[in-house]
């Protein structure tokens, strides 16, 4: 056994998770949201209504696994971009623009190289990779409707 790559070591195994969580914060993303299926169904006992946890762990294995963040410490790494479309599919308050921003970077959703081993080794089936691809594609997307807007105004 070893300890996570792309960490800091503690002790033996134990590393340093204070960067990941960090890494995080800029995604202003909740920690847990109410279940899509279960809203308006009170729980058990008429308490409060049922929550799900989101489907990252925060575990660290994506940030290990990923070839760019073992080579350059500036990316932002696969955990926080998969924070971050979190953010922009349930904004639940946060400014997604400022959100979307903060990823259009070159050490952003732009430096990954789709090399899906974040994806491969997330023991939730999270899909870091697939976030990644997400937030290139909502981006581009969003650029390609100003281009239009600014065609139509040149007319």
């Amino acid at each position: 056994m070893e300890p996570l790559d792309n960490a800091r070591v503690e002790h033996d195994l134990v590393v340093d998770m204070k960067d990941l969580y960090d890494g995080l914060e800029p995604a202003h993303r909740p920690l847990i949201r109410q279940d899509d299926q279960l809203t308006g169904l009170a729980g058990p006992g008429d308490g409060p209504q049922f929550e799900r946890y989101e489907d990252c762990i925060e575990c660290g294995l994506c940030v290990s696994a990923c070839p760019i963040a073992a080579a350059d410490a500036r990316y932002l790494g696969p955990a926080a971009l998969a924070a971050a479309w979190r953010t922009v599919q349930e904004p639940r308050g946060a400014d997604t623009g400022q959100v979307l921003a903060w990823v259009d970077d070159e050490q952003g959703c732009w430096r990954c190289h789709a090399s899906f081993e974040c994806a491969e080794v997330c023991p939730s089936g999270a899909e870091p990779a697939v976030a990644v691809m997400a937030l290139r594609g909502e981006l581009t997307r969003r650029q390609l409707g100003r281009l239009a807007r600014l065609g139509r105004r040149a007319r």
